[in-house]
């Protein structure tokens, strides 16, 4: 075991923290801690800073040692953003490679490396196989199911399966579903997603399925294998993992001598409000697994912290404001007409930065808030949801035309052959020759997205082209005028992705704000404002239908709000999604937090708004 002293902390703390900082008793007690633990970080709480801390001291021990240590620290978060943050704090406090026996990646990378590959190979015996485009794997999943569907299925093909499913896979490699779906179709389902697999194409829950089958076949060995290579493992925002994540990574780990350290704040559990499933990591129900609480905020001030202590899914009695912060009391918007809420919204924000000069300076964005992206859209008209995966989609698509191009100009110029790209993509999409090619199509086009529009490896397409070519029955080509072609290609993909990104930024950030009255106020989803810092959050109540009935969120846990957290109340699936959607939102803000309701729903409204005014509420009226 490797010992960290409170020394070591204040040696290197001086890189980390900013000047004249140190680290708080209760951040000093989750470095120090050598035991398996639930670390519950509350928002603000420097729960990175302090995670980054304990593997930048843990890796400079193991590297400071003579001899090459063969036992290591596996640590695993859910973004490659959070990877490459972390990896980029350790690179400025001089930890410039992160190297075996150590690990760092994403859940789903750590399971695919360590898991997947083996397993595909093992139950197809191929190592040909690649994770496909969301779009390109429906549009294979339609072919594949219309030879697959019973004969009494006269409905569009159920891709929504796609992403709802997992699979599970016997002793004797046959497979069956795990999810809902209906038994009529059940076995045509795992019959379809069969048929991919054998081909090589996998969507993104394939690496769960795959992983399943290869960790309980081959557990006993796996924990010893896994308990000798490291000593420590870390995971990043537990609250995010899925149950089937969970249970596989304490498959690998747990009743070893690894020590684990999960890190994150149960309360911001968002992923399963729309899936119905429960929470996979529950801190206060691992009895077993020491509590360690990071619970002082540096984000805001106590007038926040005392809204959040009781609109949690558990009463958060020991989450604290920071005395420093200045936060002004929260604002309870009360409308009759919600066409007048924004407005009245940024009539509050300019008042505030007309009279405080340390919230007008502020670099922090404005933002209005609602759980669903059609409940902001009922208080803000021009609101457009904006799909993350369109940018990569696109993006991938502009690759793809880039690199055929180059095939087509060597067709046209150089054997005077009438190709188009979109002849030479249909040439493709319909050879059932060509698979190894579009899988090795996918992996070259993911390789230069991270390598920000780089063509780095120019061998791996040109026997991409070689295949094609010998496909449409071309056996001998220029290779050099290939090369070049490839390398005019390069100055292509380099801007695509520089412009690409760039401008859907900037469309991003017009589409979804207004500028009124000297404020700039942005839109957007709960879900997509998490892990963000504002300096002023509005959460539009939102309304939602819920076995059959009709809720509103913010009025439904009202009582919370204002202080009144209710054990048995709590327990419901509707209010708990109502408490972890104010929980996040109200979380952000460092200097004022607010909410929209409305009168209609709130029952003895006259009573109700004199307690939360008691409550330290400011209640704003609006006609």
């Amino acid at each position: 075991m490797i010992n960290i002293s409170e020394e070591d902390v204040k040696l290197i703390q001086k890189s980390i923290l900013p000047q004249n900082c140190e680290f708080s008793p209760e951040q000093l007690s989750v470095i120090l801690a050598q035991e398996n633990a639930n670390v519950i970080a509350g928002p603000g709480s420097g729960k990175t800073t302090v995670l980054i801390t304990k593997i930048a001291l843990l890796l400079k021990k193991y590297n400071d040692q003579k001899v090459k240590s063969k036992v290591g620290i596996c640590i695993i978060t859910h973004t490659n953003v959070a990877v490459d943050e972390i990896k980029q704090q350790l690179s400025n406090i001089g930890i410039s490679k992160i190297e075996y026996p150590h690990y760092i990646g994403t859940i789903h990378d750590f399971f695919n490396r360590f898991f997947t590959i083996k397993s595909y190979y093992k139950l197809y015996d191929s190592k040909e196989h690649t994770f496909t485009e969301e779009e390109e794997y429906e549009s294979r999943f339609k072919q594949y199911w219309e030879d697959n569907k019973p004969e009494w299925y006269t409905y569009p093909a159920p891709v929504r399966k796609i992403s709802e499913t997992y699979l599970y896979f016997d002793d004797n490699k046959e497979l069956s579903i795990i999810g809902e779906c209906p038994n009529s179709y059940s076995e045509n389902l795992a019959n379809t997603f069969n048929d991919l697999l054998k081909i090589g194409f996998l969507r993104q829950n394939d690496t769960l399925s795959l992983s399943l089958w290869y960790i309980s076949k081959y557990n006993s060995q796996l924990k010893k294998a896994f308990e000798s290579r490291f000593k420590y493992a870390f995971i990043d925002e537990t609250q995010d993992v899925n149950n089937l994540q969970y249970y596989l990574f304490k498959k690998v780990f747990e009743d070893t001598n690894t020590i684990i350290q999960k890190f994150g704040d149960p309360y911001q559990a968002l992923y399963t409000i729309f899936s119905g499933e429960e929470d996979a990591w529950i801190p206060s129900e691992e009895k077993q697994i020491s509590y360690i609480e990071l619970s002082q905020s540096t984000r805001f001030g106590p007038s926040i912290a005392n809204v959040l202590k009781t609109t949690c899914i558990e009463e958060y009695t020991k989450l604290e404001g920071s005395l420093d912060k200045k936060s002004f009391e929260p604002h309870l918007l009360i409308y009759k007409n919600k066409e007048n809420v924004i407005n009245k919204f940024l009539e509050i924000v300019s008042n505030i930065e007309q009279m405080n000069d340390e919230f007008r300076q502020s670099s922090k964005p404005v933002y209005a808030v609602g759980l669903t992206h059609k409940g902001v859209l009922s208080y803000y008209k021009d609101y457009k949801e904006l799909k993350v995966s369109n940018k990569k989609q696109n993006i991938t698509k502009a690759y793809y035309q880039i690199l055929l191009n180059v095939l087509v100009k060597y067709l046209r110029n150089n054997l005077n052959l009438n190709y188009t790209e979109k002849i030479l993509r249909s040439f493709i999409a319909a050879s059932e020759n060509l698979v190894t090619a579009k899988i090795s199509v996918g992996k070259i086009i993911n390789q230069i997205n991270i390598n920000e529009g780089k063509i780095i490896d120019q061998n791996e397409i040109l026997l991409v082209y070689e295949l094609i070519l010998k496909e449409i029955g071309i056996h001998n080509y220029e290779l050099n005028i290939l090369i070049g072609y490839l390398e005019e290609a390069n100055t292509y993909t380099v801007n695509i992705y520089s412009q690409h990104y760039r401008l859907e930024d900037n469309e991003s950030e017009k589409i979804n704000s207004i500028n009124s009255k000297g404020v700039n106020l942005k839109f957007g989803s709960v879900h997509s404002v998490k892990g963000e810092t504002h300096k002023a959050t509005l959460l539009l109540e939102t309304h939602r239908k819920y076995d059959g009935n009709d809720f509103y969120d913010c009025s439904l846990i009202f009582n919370f709000l204002i202080g009144k957290y209710d054990k048995e109340i709590s327990e419901s699936k509707i209010v708990k999604d109502a408490l972890k959607t104010a929980y996040v939102a109200l979380s952000r803000p460092t200097h004022l937090a607010a909410v929209a309701i409305d009168i209609n729903n709130i029952i003895n409204y006259k009573e109700k708004l004199k307690e939360a005014e008691e409550a330290g509420w400011k209640i704003v009226l609006i006609d």
